[in-house]
């Protein structure tokens, strides 16, 4: 087995809910995230609970820089409920998460498959200040 053929290998290893390598090494540390992205990991061909989705659920504000540099979607939808990373990091509460993700582009009014919208989450998890930028920047429901 070649060193190529083992990189290809670690990138399609998943568990149970679709979490890859990246996503272990974005919850573990900034030196490994990095490691990962400096070796050419193909963030764009993520899919599923992306590490984008695994960055705004920590509130990791310089790895959703890093990860979006590299060529990571702004608003991909996972598939289980159909959230993008600007649902993720409004329901937790990450404020220059969701900002970062907004200025970027990141479709504010997207739905979820339960009709739910970035904002709708914030205003229904009690993170006002989110809510009254997110009115500021588009968002209507």
């Amino acid at each position: 087995m070649t060193s190529e053929h083992t990189a290809e290998e670690l990138f399609k290893v998943r568990d149970g809910s679709g979490r890859g390598l990246l996503h272990l090494c974005l919850q573990r540390g900034e030196q490994y995230w990095r490691t990962l992205l400096e070796l050419g990991w193909d963030v764009s061909a993520e899919k599923g609970w992306t590490p984008q989705h695994e960055a705004a659920l920590l509130g990791n504000l310089e790895a959703m820089k890093a990860l979006l540099a590299k060529g990571g979607k702004v608003s991909p939808q996972e598939p289980f409920n159909g959230g993008t990373p600007l649902h993720v990091a409004s329901f937790n509460g990450h404020f220059e998460v969701v900002k970062l993700l907004v200025s970027k582009g990141a479709a504010v009014n997207a739905r979820d498959k339960e009709g739910w919208t970035p904002l709708a989450q914030a205003r229904d998890q009690g993170f006002p200040e989110i809510v009254d930028w997110l009115k500021k920047n588009g968002a209507v429901r």
